[in-house]
């Protein structure tokens, strides 16, 4: 589904990687570094359930974070719209389309019903 429908009822914009997190990262960061050469990021382990790694993406190039669940491969954008949107273009070039279901937020499936 489209980036715009994932934002406004899922809680953020997919994209899906099947590789190492590492080189996640190091793709991330070659793209980032056109934007802003003098850029910092870091890509840290998160609390996650038996079996998964959870990781964040962050840098102070884009306000927000990814977030990279392995072993699903879920990769999702967090932040505003538009921090959502910058890192969803961007991961474009190296990920794919997320093609699991998706739930919808507890509080928009308040206001939708």
């Amino acid at each position: 589904s489209d980036p715009e429908h994932q934002y406004t009822y899922f809680g953020g914009m997919r994209r899906k990687w099947t590789g190492e997190s590492k080189l996640f990262k190091d793709l991330l960061d070659q793209r980032t570094r056109t934007i802003e050469k003098n850029f910092s990021s870091s890509m840290e382990e998160m609390a996650a359930k038996k079996g998964e790694h959870v990781w964040m993406y962050k840098t102070k190039v884009i306000k927000g974070y990814v977030r990279l669940s392995e072993p699903s491969g879920e990769v999702c954008c967090q932040g505003n719209k538009l921090q959502q949107q910058a890192y969803y273009n961007i991961l474009l070039d190296f990920t794919e389309a997320w093609d699991q279901p998706l739930k919808v937020m507890k509080e928009r499936k308040r206001q939708l019903w």
